[in-house]
């Protein structure tokens, strides 16, 4: 049986590339709605469908800096389409006013949006005539990791730090989510990282990031164990990650205060980890902190 989606009528932006995306990657035949505002979750209800795009709290809208395009790759697992990945910040651009500065096309498409709307043409003429631009645009972001994937990959170290509190019967490690402002991974689950400066120690790089990112100090924390560096190449990028990781004792956890880099924070057992949408090889990171290098104080 087709899915069935309902959103609010008169389209623009995010209403226009959730349902190429629906169409193109999801379901073909999928059944499209747009109905008044006030009518969503009513139709939502009476019709078996799926509403987004909306001011209600559901799972296919705005989260954060995120729009519904991002909800709708999450939900149905785009993620590994490189291409995908870059007209989601395309559209984000477009349709977020916080992420403008994230995809310099942004600006086109939210202005050749806003013109198809003064055209006065219905919500199924207008996927009509903008489809094969998102087809275009599709395309265009293809070229656009291809290009990416045939330069030369740049060597990248980095800190990924995990911080552990011990005051709740059994050890649990943070996991932050990473926003949209972040310069690759965006949404993802991660430890507290960062990139390693030149000629900076990584454990060092470990306890400036630690700062940056949770207000605590070298002496608000204790590291117990370092890991050995593990690899991972991302031609998508252009990077082959060197990730140095750290093991780290919280002794009061309460003092923790995430900064931008974040949009989110749990505490979470350490085995809860692969339940996760993280940033990638972070489980393998984490098994090399528990088998590296204890540190004796």
């Amino acid at each position: 049986m087709a899915l069935k989606f309902v959103t609010r009528e008169r389209i623009k932006v995010d209403r226009v590339a959730c349902p190429w995306l629906i169409k193109r990657f999801i379901d073909a035949d999928a059944e499209l709605l747009f109905v008044p505002k006030d009518q969503v979750l009513e139709v939502a209800e009476r019709e078996g469908a799926q509403p987004y795009d909306i001011s209600e709290n559901i799972e296919l809208t705005h989260h954060g800096d995120e729009c519904s395009f991002d909800a709708f790759m999450h939900k149905y697992h785009l993620e590994g389409d490189r291409a995908l990945i870059e007209m989601a910040k395309i559209v984000r651009a477009a349709d977020v006013l916080s992420q403008r500065d994230i995809a310099p096309e942004g600006v086109g498409l939210e202005a050749i949006a806003f013109g198809f709307r003064l055209s006065g043409k219905s919500d199924q003429e207008l996927l009509d005539l903008q489809f094969p631009m998102y087809d275009a645009l599709y395309l265009y972001c293809q070229e656009k990791v291809r290009k990416q994937r045939s330069s030369p990959l740049r060597p990248t170290h980095v800190v990924t730090n995990f911080l552990m509190r011990t005051d709740t019967g059994e050890p649990q490690i943070l996991i932050v989510r990473r926003s949209n402002r972040v310069g690759s991974y965006q949404g993802r689950w991660a430890g507290v990282s960062g990139f390693v400066e030149p000629n900076v120690p990584p454990e060092s790089q470990a306890y400036t990031e630690i700062f940056e990112e949770t207000h605590l100090t070298n002496e608000q924390v204790r590291l117990v164990r370092r890991g050995e560096v593990v690899e991972y190449v991302d031609e998508s990028i252009g990077r082959h990650f060197y990730i140095h990781p750290f093991l780290f004792e919280v002794p009061d956890p309460g003092a923790i205060h995430t900064d931008w880099e974040a949009i989110d924070m749990r505490w979470i057992s350490p085995s809860e980890l692969r339940n996760y949408e993280t940033v990638p090889k972070l489980w393998e990171v984490y098994l090399s902190t528990t088998h590296g290098e204890e540190v004796k104080q």
